[in-house]
């Protein structure tokens, strides 16, 4: 599966152990100049939400060209 940077896609957990959930919520993403793979389970990424909810001062703007390429 292929995916934009920054955009989330949902996928199903291959080769999965006894306690690993179904499915994952995957992210590239460029950290330090490295992209890299974040998988989440939906209730991190619930946490992630309500964290920016909550501190909503905090959070970036999009920049002009993400609004106009996304």
């Amino acid at each position: 599966m292929k995916a934009r940077v920054g955009q989330v896609k949902r996928i199903v957990n291959k080769d999965k152990r006894k306690a690993a959930k179904d499915e994952y919520y995957a992210v590239i993403l460029n950290y330090n100049g490295q992209y890299n793979t974040l998988l989440f389970t939906e209730l991190e990424l619930k946490v992630a939400f309500n964290r920016s909810a909550s501190n909503a001062e905090d959070c970036l703007e999009r920049s002009l060209i993400s609004n106009l390429l996304d």
